[in-house]
């Protein structure tokens, strides 16, 4: 049995939660074990606990947002270091779980997951991963650090 791990940035009910749950809901669970991370609590935590899917909420691990930086203009800037002093725990947090989990593939649900995705290829700490929002960002990464493995 292959072992999925699905990382989600939040913990509302919105578009790609709902998508992600409507793409659990159809996976063969004879041949693959899915589990959800969520970056925060929230009420997507009880509706995937509730369709029966092992759901976690993440501890030290946060996303880095681009709707912070550029959604809301100029602005917002001084966000910009708080959000790099969060980075590097995540990442280390990040690994923690992986090493916890011990998936065979990992499955970002948010573009906002990105950076977190090119640290942890470049590291090796993952072999395999996709991207939900942008399959093309995995490639990109992927071939600019040297994996050339198939996903």
């Amino acid at each position: 049995m292959k072992r999925i791990l699905y990382i989600h940035h939040g913990g509302g009910l919105g578009g790609a939660p709902l998508s992600l749950l409507y793409l659990l809901k159809q996976i063969d669970r004879a041949r693959y074990e899915p589990i959800v991370l969520t970056l925060k609590p929230g009420p997507v935590v009880d509706l995937y606990r509730a369709e029966g899917i092992e759901t976690h909420v993440a501890q030290g691990v946060a996303d880095f947002s681009h709707t912070e930086l550029e959604w809301y203009g100029g602005h917002d800037l001084w966000r910009l270091p708080i959000q790099v002093a969060r980075f590097w725990p995540s990442i280390v947090n990040t690994r923690r779980y992986l090493r916890q989990f011990k998936p065979d593939l990992v499955h970002l649900n948010s573009s906002t997951l990105a950076g977190m995705l090119a640290f942890l290829l470049f590291f090796n700490r993952l072999k395999s991963a996709i991207n939900a929002i942008n399959e093309l960002i995995v490639i990109i990464i992927r071939y600019a650090i040297g994996i050339k493995s198939k996903m």
